[in-house]
């Protein structure tokens, strides 16, 4: 694909793909709604039989599937009510609710990147996205990135029945990327008639607007025994501002302009009613004997009123903006997804599907302005300058001086962000005697567009800025003087409102980017129970997968020559071939002696050949011991990889910026910080161990309690350190890190080269607790209706360490990086007939905010949120169903607490940690024929 169809591909095509998607959805449901409703009940019972015949309950932890077992690892499930009580219109909402998710990418967080804006990655312990293995009914699913994420957007929520969390490493059983665990989300099968659900809802702040329409459903054809299926969802949430009155705080996190090396002062200071001392919206005087000569709208100036703690960035108090006001909080999001699948009983012991799926999601915001901290330079000759401050200049003997401004008046850069995705799959699953088999073939591929418009063009910038008046007593740009035809445009930065529309359009450009990725995969799999030994049948597991994966990504030739202010992604393209073989066991060793109700043993070896990376073996051994009905202890050891990613290896230069702290002096300043791939790279290799106890007491039936401890070690940890950590480790002695920093003449920092590198350990250890409790309160109270469940899910994480050989930093309750100590979330729900009540808390641990600088004030609170919903029925009779809801999220309208996000356009809280949206309702309807 060349440039101009790559530039073709705008934001109409966004549009388009919409209608050519509501277009396919409305004859799907047309064609659901003339047969669902005259479907005959002798077909609805024929499919029904032969999904009972060919259809058996996978548990997630293992392959195997066999009738009673219950796995060694810890697996969490969430269903499909659970994410009815709770209202949400995407399932990456309530999953990451769950304790053992912690920093997944939302569209809260990536509010300040410029590639993948928008996305939902789900990201258990902590340990990245990359690192937790996303499937869809146990089959890998289309990456929606180059780095093998899958957007969890492009799923559409009203066809997932449960969602099984299994926290713990998982690789022998599904491959790559299952270091820290797995989500597999399992969607609803051999629907009959139509369901659907329409919602919307706001914050309390009028913004963050959401709409949801969901519809699903099915119907049997030839005679019982195919079936065919569908569901559509369409959901669109506006972006969330910062008009909230914890963010008007203006929390910051500022050097201490009063620390020197061994002084006994902190290096840093979080602080309230911060604003940047080197830059206005109008532009400030920053050096020489006119600093803080500011310039107002029309050109006329005054003296900029400086606060205290002024820094080489920022202060406290007097007249400086905070910038993260000009953004917003939370991103805007719209999506839209088809699904369809059919199946074929060929006979009663062979069935065969075809699934077809295509999804949509595109974000659309405003990233930033742009914006120069004093580093513009302005000659006495600048055409646009007022007199009054020439004639300073004269009086003061100054030719030039520094200027800061930001630019909202020229332009913001705006992110809009599309992916398309579409997945074909088809294969046949079948039983012979006692063994059960499958094979499958899936093809997907994603077309990913990423553009950021007003993208400031470095070089015109600075050509216009540099204006003089011309022979003809105009202003003009001086380089035009010596080549009069190359089109500049004076640019006049004098006081908010100034730059002309000609010069703002001449100093911008569009920066585009496309990525095609692709994946084609087949696998065969088989399971038994071949033998048995005195405490049971043995069951086993087997199975054969390839897989390749491509990237082609072009970009626009001024990001390819690096002309812009921001981004400049460069062209890449690679591709990588996976071939696997795997085996699972399940022996039972004892079985019907005292104190061993039974003991299984689980285990599993996979060996995988990368073409990029060589062979690797990975394996697991467990243990289910069920000391008797009421006690069961579980425990596993894994080997676990993750081979690199196409983004890890082939990755070229892209640029974003970061703000430190010099360790020399103490300076905080922005930074550019590239990031590259490396075709170096090998395959991580994890050591897990997970041990728990699982309680069922007889005298209570209906509660179940478990507590479950994790260690995962990983060895060659693929990553790219933050520039903070790069330029400690360098300062501490680790010399392998300073060739990575790069100073100018002056040993000014400018630049940290972030490369992925494979680090020397990764390690990370904590226990999580699960208690659930149903039960009829008539059982305690004679006559008193309805029933009531209770769940309380807990996390604690004792260490983080990240080790590179020579420096090892512990970040374990560190609130951004290995998280809080504690996360917890308890939900209570109470059905009475029609109505059901339902209210959740969630509970965010307080923790440090870094461990890297020192602060006057290292602590982060907690944060406690209060969500509840209630759903009644108006109408269940004959198949036919209609409800009615509402939900309140954050009910108390609970602030978070200050852990400021420090960039430019920061903000006073981590929205990938705590809420940060406040109080919102919803209300809906959902309906069955």
């Amino acid at each position: 694909m060349g440039i101009s169809q790559m530039q073709s591909f705008n934001r109409r095509s966004g549009a388009s793909a919409r209608v050519r998607l509501l277009q396919t959805t409305s004859a799907a449901v047309a064609l659901m709604l003339a047969q669902g409703a005259f479907a005959t009940a002798h077909a609805a019972d024929a499919a029904d039989a032969a999904a009972t015949q060919l259809d058996e309950v996978v548990v997630t932890a293992t392959r195997v599937a066999r009738t009673g077992f219950t796995a060694p690892t810890p697996t969490t499930q969430v269903g499909s009510e659970d994410l009815q009580k709770a209202a949400v219109t995407n399932v990456a909402d309530q999953l990451n609710k769950v304790p053992a998710f912690r920093g997944s990418s939302t569209p809260a967080s990536t509010s300040h990147i410029t590639q993948n804006a928008g996305g939902n990655f789900l990201d258990l312990r902590g340990l990245g996205a990359t690192r937790t293995l996303v499937l869809v009914d146990g089959h890998r699913y289309v990456p929606t990135t180059a780095s093998g994420l899958v957007d969890i957007n492009v799923i559409p929520t009203g066809l997932i029945d449960r969602v099984d969390v299994v926290t713990g490493g998982a690789s022998a059983a599904w491959g790559s990327d299952a270091v820290a665990g797995v989500v597999n989300l399992i969607l609803k099968r051999n629907l009959t008639g139509l369901q659907g659900e329409i919602s919307t809802g706001a914050t309390e702040r009028g913004d963050g607007q959401e709409y949801r329409v969901s519809l699903a459903g099915g119907t049997g054809f030839a005679d019982g025994r195919g079936h065919f299926e569908a569901a559509a969802e369409y959901a669109s949430s506006a972006g969330v501002g910062s008009n909230r009155d914890w963010f008007k705080e203006h929390w910051a996190n500022i050097a201490n302009p009063a620390y020197v090396k061994g002084n006994g002062q902190p290096q840093n200071l979080i602080l309230p009613n911060v604003g940047v001392s080197v830059a206005t919206l109008g532009g400030l005087i920053t050096s020489g004997p006119l600093k803080g000569l500011q310039f107002l709208p029309g050109g006329a100036t005054s003296q900029f009123q400086y606060g205290t703690n002024v820094g080489a960035q920022y202060m406290t108090g007097g007249q400086g903006i905070y910038p993260g006001d000009l953004i917003s909080l939370v991103t805007p999001l719209e999506r839209a997804s088809l699904f369809t699948r059919a199946t074929f009983d060929f006979d009663d012991k062979t069935q065969g599907f075809f699934e077809a799926s295509t999804a949509y999601s595109r974000t659309d915001f405003n990233l930033s302005a742009s914006y120069d901290l004093g580093s513009i330079t302005i000659r006495k000759d600048n055409a646009f300058l007022p007199a009054s401050v020439q004639s300073l200049m004269t009086a003061n003997n100054i030719n030039s001086f520094q200027m800061g401004r930001i630019n909202p008046d020229i332009a913001y850069n705006v992110v809009d962000d599309v992916n398309q995705t579409t997945r074909l799959a088809t294969g046949l699953k079948g039983a012979i005697g006692d063994w059960t088999w499958d094979a499958s073939a899936e093809f997907g591929e994603t077309r990913y567009s990423a553009r950021v418009y007003n993208n400031r063009i470095n070089t015109n910038f600075n050509q216009a800025v540099d204006a003089v008046i011309g022979p003809n007593g105009q202003a003009m740009c001086r380089s035009t003087l010596t080549n009069p035809t190359n089109g500049c445009v004076p640019i006049n930065l004098f006081g908010a409102g100034s730059p002309s529309a000609a010069a703002d359009a001449y100093v911008v450009g569009t920066q585009s980017l496309l990525s095609h990725i692709k994946e084609l995969s087949a696998a065969a799999n088989i399971q038994g129970k071949p033998f048995s030994t005195w405490a049971g049948p043995v069951s086993i597991a087997a199975g054969i997968e390839g897989r390749r994966e491509s990237v082609n990504q072009i970009v626009d030739p001024g990001s390819q020559a690096g002309i812009f202010a921001i981004g400049n992604p460069k062209a890449m393209r690679g591709s990588y071939d996976v071939k696997e073989a795997y085996g699972e066991a399940v022996v039972p060793l004892a079985a019907g002696l005292p104190l061993v109700k039974n003991l299984d043993l689980d285990v599993a070896a996979r060996v995988t050949n990368y073409s990029t990376s060589g062979t690797v073996w990975t394996w697991k051994a467990g243990l289910s011991y069920a000391i008797n009905d009421e006690w069961r202890v579980r425990a596993t050891r894994s080997r676990d990889i993750r081979a690199p990613n196409l983004n890890d290896l082939y990755s070229p230069y892209t640029l974003t910026f970061a703000t430190v702290t010099d360790p020399r002096n103490g300076t905080q300043l922005t930074v550019s910080q590239p990031q590259l791939g490396n075709p170096n790279l090998q395959p991580e290799k994890g050591d897990t161990i997970t041990a728990g106890v699982v309680y069922e007491p007889a005298w209570l039936s209906g509660l179940h309690m478990s507590l479950d401890y994790y260690d995962i070690k990983l060895q060659g940890a693929i990553a790219t350190l933050t520039a903070q950590n790069m330029i400690n480790r360098c300062e501490s002695g680790n010399t392998a890190m300073c060739q990575y920093i790069i100073r100018d003449s002056s040993g000014m920092l400018t630049t940290v080269l972030r490369t992925n590198i494979n680090l020397s350990e990764l390690h990370t250890s904590g226990v999580d607790g699960e208690i659930s409790y149903n039960t009829p309160l008539d059982r305690y109270f004679e006559n008193l209706p309805g029933s009531i469940d209770l769940r309380l899910l807990t996390s604690y994480v004792d260490k983080f360490i990240t080790n590179d050989g020579t420096t090892s930093i512990n970040t374990g309750g560190v609130t951004g990086v290995g998280g809080p100590h504690w996360r917890a979330m308890a939900s209570a729900s109470y059905t009475n007939g029609p109505l059901s009540v339902y209210t959740e808390v969630r509970y965010i641990g307080p923790g440090l905010y870094d461990v890297n600088l020192s602060y006057n004030n290292n602590h982060v609170d907690s944060q406690t949120l209060v969500n509840t919903s209630v759903q009644y029925t108006l109408l269940d009779h004959d198949n036919r169903q209609l409800q009615v809801f509402g939900a309140i999220n954050n009910l108390l309208d609970s602030n978070p607490p200050v852990a400021p996000y420090n960039f430019i356009f920061g903000s006073p809280s981590s929205a990938s940690v705590f809420d940060v949206m406040g109080r919102r309702y919803t209300v809906g309807v959902r309906f069955k024929y």
